[in-house]
């Protein structure tokens, strides 16, 4: 296409500048702001009963609450010419998988050993918070994984006695808690739809779609969603161990990990949608044909072609004429704002004498009408010659037309006649000549019958 020139001169002037290549031109880029949160561990409070059983056995009660949130930035783009086409990017730096929590805890250790033994200790009434957060290139289109992992937070390591076997031994039991907290985001499509309908999805980036024309030629209303796979799980991890602690020093008998799955959830998430539109030139009704009438050859005429722009944004045009022998047009391009008018000048020059016709090409920046095409016509007509008035003569003297002839032909046409008028003059001569008498009578019968 040939906006090159204007599209350069149009970011210049107006809101906003044209993308990258492989952009001709585009409409003011929309900003996307998705987000989403899921509220998966809060759950009920979890009684987890004695487990395993035997010499100790622990029992939680757990209370979590928290979950995990994604949020990215993202740009909207609509660039033309033919096709219409939409394609969105994310906005580097923005992009953040956050695991955010708390759990409310108390446990409690039961100890059987017999008739030594036997009773429940408290271990913790605790709230721990954990926190983990991943940064990702939006809008990561490509199949990647972000995780974040809130085993951070760990419980001090508790050391309980529990009684005192012999002089010197005591038994001791050792507990440490922490939380095993994570998530997993993986990106899966950014869904459009237009004000028709139309559903098109986005699963790379970059990934164009072509859209239908809006339904408003003056702006593009669509409506985004970002689509994304959460896996989440929340284990609460009980390490215990019992110890003979003597005056040798600290006895490991035995110990145990305890993990208890809390939470465990995987779910497809569309984030909350998102309503924006694209402002758009549009074109008003262009006449498409343009008629100059007849016009005397030499002479030009002048008529004005105006040019609506009832769009949103602002408008490039450029136009042409297909065959500027006689027809032209100017200013040659015009760059025409939201709302305004541009007037341009159409003239054709009469030549000859003949009906003459062409094509005048206006290219626009509306998506709709990109190339619209008006017929010329006009009628050239050359000038009609004059003719040299005869004068009357007198019916009864013929010589009196040759004499007129003569003097207003050419030498060569009165030579011409000169030699017929001889020739006759001559043939006459040959012949008996009639009676005067006779002559004069057939002149006055004559006269008498045209006075009747």
């Amino acid at each position: 296409m040939k906006f090159v020139a204007s599209v350069i001169a149009l970011c210049a002037m107006s809101t906003s500048a044209l993308a990258a290549d492989p952009f001709e031109y585009e409409s003011d880029p929309q900003t996307l702001n998705f987000f989403d949160e899921v509220r998966v561990f809060d759950v009920l409070a979890i009684d987890t009963g004695y487990w395993p059983g035997g010499i100790a056995s622990v029992r939680f009660f757990v209370a979590p609450t928290g979950g995990v949130s994604t949020e990215l930035e993202a740009t909207s783009h609509m660039h033309w010419p033919d096709p219409l086409s939409h394609m969105i990017t994310g906005v580097p730096g923005t992009g953040y998988l956050t695991l955010d929590g708390t759990i409310d805890l108390q446990a409690e250790l039961y100890i059987d050993l017999g008739f030594l033994y036997r009773g429940t200790i408290p271990l913790w009434t605790e709230s721990i918070s954990f926190f983990d957060e991943s940064a990702f290139a939006p809008l990561l289109l490509d199949g990647s994984n972000v995780n974040v992992d809130g085993d951070s937070a760990i419980l001090p390591e508790l050391r309980i006695p529990i009684t005192e076997l012999v002089a010197g031994t005591t038994v001791v039991a050792v507990g440490s808690v922490y939380p095993s907290v994570g998530a997993t985001m993986t990106p899966v499509k950014v869904h459009t739809e237009t004000d028709d309908g139309t559903m098109f999805e986005q699963t790379a980036e970059p990934q164009t779609n072509v859209l239908p024309l809006p339904l408003d030629p003056t702006e593009a209303a669509l409506r985004s969603a970002y689509t994304a796979d959460i896996d989440s799980h929340m284990d609460m991890v009980l390490e215990v161990s019992v110890e003979l602690d003597t005056f040798l020093g600290p006895i490991s008998t035995f110990e145990f990990p305890l993990p208890l799955t809390l939470v465990s959830d995987s779910q497809r998430r569309t984030f909350e949608p998102i309503n924006y539109t694209h402002p758009l030139p549009a074109v008003g009704e262009v006449p498409l044909i343009l008629d100059f009438g007849v016009v005397a050859e030499g002479d030009s005429v002048t008529m004005d072609l105006p040019v609506d722009n009832f769009g949103t944004r602002i408008m490039g045009t450029e136009i042409s004429v297909v065959d500027g022998s006689y027809f032209g047009v100017e200013p040659a391009s015009a760059l025409v704002d939201a709302g305004d008018t541009q007037t341009f000048t159409v003239t054709f020059q009469a030549h000859g004498d003949d009906t003459l016709e062409t094509t005048l090409l206006l290219e626009t920046t509306d998506p709709g009408y990109p190339l619209i095409e008006v017929q010329l016509i006009g009628q050239s007509e050359a000038p009609v010659e004059d003719d040299t008035d005869i004068p009357e003569t007198d019916d009864d003297n013929p010589d009196d037309i040759v004499d007129d002839v003569d003097e207003r032909e050419p030498d060569g046409m009165k030579s011409q006649r000169a030699e017929v008028k001889a020739e006759g003059g001559c043939s006459c001569a040959t012949q008996t000549a009639p009676s005067l008498s006779w002559l004069g009578l057939l002149l006055v019968a004559l006269g008498y019958r045209r006075r009747r």
